[in-house]
Parts: C-alpha cells; structure tokens; sequence
C-alpha cells in the first residue's frame, strides 16, 4: 500500500507460444516440444502457485501450474509435450499438446474459472516454427523469428485471416465477413478452386454474399510482411447439392464422354447432377436431402485444371503416380461440431484408369500440419473401434467394384459390402482397417 492507494498486480500473460515446433529449440529430452511462454508485465515478483494453462475451453483446470515466483518483467517456459512434469526445480512439461490445427489456450486464475489470458475461442492454425503471441504494442501476432524468454520482437508477418463463420452446412444466407488483427492487410479471395495470391483473385473490400454451396479461398498480405497461407473454409447448402446442374462453367461437358482407356472400362459421360427420379419423388426427396447432414463430409480446393487438365488426375496416360499436388482439405461433421477442421495438403489419385478416382490425402510439412488430428473413425457405424486419431494419410476409396462407374455392375451398386465386412471384423475381434462412408466435394461440387 502507498499511502491510502493500494497497488494491484497485474495478471501474467500468455505473450507467445509455438504450437508447431521442428528445429527451432528442443527440451530436455531432445524433442521439438511445443511451447508457452509466460510473461509477467509488473515490475516485481508475482507468485504463479495455483494458476492453471489448458487446451480446453470447459476444462479450465487441466494442468496446475507449481509454486513459482516469477521475477518482474520475467518470462517462464513451459513445454506443452503433454509428459507432465511438475517440479518446480527442473524444466516444466504440461499434460498436453498444442493442436497444430489451432485449439483454445489460456491462462486462467487460481480460482479456476477466471481467464487471465486467451487468444480467443480458438488460436490460428500454426505454422511451421513460426510462434503465435503478443508484440510490444498491438493484438496478437505471428512471429517468423520466435523469442523463447525474451520479449517479442515487432512482428513480421501478416496475422492470420479469420473467417466470421464457421465452415459447415448452412440453411440460409448469410454475408461473411474476412479479417486479420494486422491493421490495413488486404485480402484477396477465389470461390473457382485455384488459389489466390497477392496479385490474384478478388480484392475483399465488403461482407460476401454466401447464399449456395461455396468453397473460399483467402489470403492477407501487407507491404514489408511476409504473407498468410491460403485459408479456407466451405460453405455447404444441402438443398442446393440436390439441383446441382449438370453444366458447371470449368469443368468438361457431361454430353461428351471421358476416354478412359482400359481393359474393363469404357467411355463414360459424366454426371454432374443428382438423379431427378429420387430429388423429385416426394418419397425420397426429404431423405436424401437429410442425407446429405448424416455422415460426415470431406471438401476439397484445387485447381480446376489439376482435375481434368494435362496431367490431372483424369489425364490417365500422362498421370504420373505418386505425383503430389498442393490442395485445401476440411473434414465437416455435423454432428459434432468440434470435429470441423481445415488444413492444407496434398493429394495423389489412384493410378487405375478408372472414371471414378479414389484419392490418397498426405499431411507433411511441406504442405501444412505434418499430421492431421481428428476423430475420423468415431461417426463410423460402428464406432472408432480404437481407431488413431493421427494420421500421416487417408485414402478416399472411391468404391469402384461396387459402383455405378464400373462396368457390368448394375447389380451390385450397394457400395457397402467390403465396409460392412471390415466393420463386422473389428466388431467382433477388435482388429481390423478402419473406415467411414463421407460426402465428397471438390470445389462445391458434390462429387
């Protein structure tokens, strides 16, 4: 107290944090841990004993920080690696990890329920060895140069573009809305599938009208800045899928058919819309639009010439296989919420010269997040069965001996038998490969 004004500390603060370490420092163990720097902004000491760092936004008590004095305009390192060490003596380790598709982080108040510091319901999507925290002066920011206990130096690269709605299924429209906390970013943005970069695509200069099935692609940029990665977020309108024409500007004409050469295949024309017999018979029109919200959906961004273009994935005699191509890739659960993710990463497609690819999907860091984090199995029929929820891949099998893309198949069209047999397999041994029916989209189109 000085005199009758009594003086009160300010809270600690998260000032930065690196959610997707490789070489830019190691713990003790020798692993490229992730990271929280804690920093206390009074100019003497502050007790840290009881205050808490947690993932989860409903678990607000998940890892208790120990009984450490943190000197005034002091930094402490915590290793978010999930070993969790506590002795107040050695290096700190929480009992988790950081989400390299972003997650909650916060800070929050002995007591438990009080945040002292957050960055919101959900971080950005982490790059690569670059950190996440608070400059000098400004809100949050990436940092290209991370500063482990030391203070943050001015950021150098433009803030992440946030998308003011989640991507998901929607009913009706609505404007989006696209920002950055980078003050003066300009963003520019596609809805056709090829990305935008600094000089192409649309100038964002107001809210877009969202109002069908759209995929947008969106990046920030800013003079002396490095620019963000490509952000993207799908908007789904399940009664829209249902009158998908049968002419889409870009993609080939479904009255002229593929040449898809092969010892069981034949030319085939494509198919773009729905079959009017079911979407237009009352019976069944409500069920397959319900449908379509039922199991999850997989959407994919890319190129539109990567598809049926030289050399895409359709260009069966010039496909080379095992060729990677850049793409978006969101995994939408709309039963659960929390299971909506989007990362960027790469896409083969199947080398057999069938009109209806299967697709392998690989997370690396060249491309993205070096491994995708989700709980894909768990809306199986049969559930997760123990399934990971880390994957290096997924293939998107696209069912071909049991479709109507192949040859002579017209009865056997159920496309559930080899699952249903995989299923059944780990219900009753527990072992067995996993898999889950999805929706497809490419671009929008339901594929």
């Amino acid at each position: 107290m000085l005199g009758s004004q009594v003086i009160v500390a300010a809270d600690p603060i998260i000032s930065e944090f690196l959610a997707f370490n490789r070489q830019t420092n190691k713990d003790e163990d020798g692993d490229a841990s992730d990271w929280i720097e804690i920093y206390n902004p009074n100019s003497t000491s502050i007790s840290l004993d009881g205050y808490f760092l947690t993932d989860k936004r409903s678990k607000l008590t998940k890892w208790k920080v120990p009984n450490i004095a943190l000197a005034g305009k002091g930094y402490l390192l915590v290793w978010a690696s999930d070993k969790n060490r506590t002795d107040p003596a050695k290096p700190l380790h929480t009992n988790f990890k950081l989400a390299e598709t972003g997650a909650y982080l916060g800070l929050v108040k002995p007591d438990g329920a009080t945040i002292a510091s957050d960055f919101g319901a959900k971080f950005p999507p982490p790059k690569m060895d670059i950190s996440f925290g608070v400059p000098p002066a400004a809100g949050p920011d990436d940092y290209l140069i991370p500063t482990p206990i030391a203070a943050n130096k001015p950021a150098s690269l433009v803030a992440d573009i946030v998308f003011d709605h989640d991507r998901g299924l929607y009913t009706k429209p609505f404007d989006l809305s696209l920002s950055s906390v980078t003050t003066g970013v300009s963003i520019r943005y596609t809805t056709d599938g090829n990305m935008p970069t600094t000089t192409t695509g649309t100038l964002y200069s107001r809210p877009i009208r969202i109002d069908n099935t759209t995929v947008i692609h969106a990046i920030g940029f800013q003079d002396g800045r490095t620019s963000t990665a490509v952000f993207t977020a799908s908007y789904i309108f399940p009664a829209n899928v249902l009158r998908q024409p049968e002419d889409i500007v870009g993609y080939p004409n479904p009255k002229e058919p593929i040449n898809n050469p092969g010892p069981h295949q034949v030319d085939v024309p494509l198919t773009y819309g729905m079959n009017p017999d079911i979407v237009n018979d009352p019976q069944y029109a409500q069920q397959a639009l319900e449908g379509l919200s039922q199991i999850p959906t997989v959407s994919i961004g890319v190129n539109p010439g990567t598809i049926f273009g030289p050399n895409g994935f359709y260009d069966t005699p010039r496909r080379k296989e095992g060729s990677k191509i850049p793409i978006s890739f969101e995994y939408i659960d709309p039963q659960k919420s929390q299971s909506n993710i989007g990362v960027t990463a790469a896409i083969t497609a199947h080398a057999k010269p069938k009109l209806k690819r299967s697709f392998h999907i690989h997370f690396n860091s060249k491309y993205g997040p070096s491994k995708l984090r989700a709980p894909i199995f768990d809306s199986a029929p049969f559930g997760g069965g123990g399934a990971t929820n880390e994957f290096d891949d997924l293939i998107l099998r696209a069912g071909n001996n049991r479709s109507w893309a192949a040859t002579g198949s017209s009865s056997k069209t159920t496309y559930t038998e080899d699952e249903y047999v995989r299923q059944t397999q780990i219900a009753m041994t527990g072992q067995g490969v996993h898999g889950t029916f999805v929706h497809l989209y490419i671009n929008g189109i339901y594929w």
